[in-house]
């Protein structure tokens, strides 16, 4: 019984990630996550203790529910205790990726940038192009963060010329999509917008809206920093349903003559600095799924 349990989870797991990735399909795929979760984890913690390979290779399809509920801290060490036992390559290179994006998320830099470069070396091995986009995407977002402006955009200029666009055009989309703001950070506002509009358009023949709005709230907001009002406006209006009313209402205080740094009218007291534009933005999309052109 409990093998034919384990069987079925594995099975349900390969099926709701790559939903998590398609903007139509998310919150179903998360309602289903949600009904197997205690499911799955309980069947995990089985499989580890029987040294069973499927333990990782249900991490490799499990870790990316974890991250979008963010059950980082127990996700990450369910994930590095299944690591212990045996596994087939494809499924440690994965779980390793895993590890390391949840590591990171919950503040095990060090451990997480470790399991990121194992990860790399395995999915290079492997020839797994997705699997190396991913990694270099994430190695480069741990240097961003960690103010290694430089470092970043050569691992993401790298990551552009190593993976190819037919093979993994999601993970593609998404090395454009996290270099702009790194662009943008350097003061290279040309290239920046020129990343942005490359993976917007992409992401809009994938189909991941999120994705889209995304960049286009990057591009409306860097819009703005060039002094392009009217376009700015026009593209956070656009960026959301919603119509991004905090953004835009910040975008009017300024044609009155406010700073974008200023705090809220009439309080006299500064905002503070602005964060650099992109970056989180940028790491909801480093962590992109299975690509569908893959394998």
């Amino acid at each position: 019984m409990r093998e034919r349990h384990a069987a079925h989870l594995l099975t349900r797991a390969r099926q709701i990630t790559p939903r998590l990735q398609v903007t139509a399909e998310r919150a179903a795929a998360l309602a289903e996550g949600d009904q197997l979760a205690l499911h799955t984890e309980g069947a995990l913690r089985r499989l580890i203790d029987a040294a069973d390979p499927r333990a990782v290779a249900l991490v490799a399809w499990w870790w990316r529910y974890w991250k979008e509920r963010c059950r980082y801290r127990s996700g990450y060490a369910l994930a590095t205790e299944a690591l212990r036992g045996p596994a087939e390559p494809p499924d440690v290179a994965e779980a390793l990726f895993g590890s390391a994006a949840l590591g990171y998320l919950c503040g095990s830099n060090e451990a997480a940038a470790g399991y990121a470069a194992d990860a790399l070396a395995r999915f290079q091995q492997l020839g797994d192009m997705p699997g190396i986009g991913n990694a270099m995407s994430l190695i480069g977002m741990m240097e961003l963060h960690g103010g290694h402006v430089r470092t970043a955009l050569e691992w993401y200029q790298r990551g552009l010329r190593d993976v190819s666009e037919k093979a993994a055009p999601r993970v593609y989309a998404t090395l454009l999509g996290n270099i702009a703001p790194v662009y943008a950070a350097v003061g290279d506002l040309e290239s920046a917008r020129s990343a942005a509009e490359q993976a917007a358009a992409r992401y809009q023949v994938i189909g991941d809206e999120l994705a889209v709005s995304a960049m286009l709230s990057n591009l409306g907001i860097w819009a703005a920093r060039a002094g392009d009002r009217d376009r700015a406006e026009a593209l956070l209006r656009e960026s959301s349903p919603a119509g991004r009313p905090c953004a835009i209402a910040r975008l009017a205080a300024r044609r009155r003559g406010l700073s974008l740094a200023d705090g809220p009218a009439g309080s006299g007291r500064p905002a503070g600095p602005l964060p650099p534009i992109g970056h989180v933005r940028a790491w909801a999309l480093a962590l992109c799924g299975p690509d569908t052109a893959a394998g």
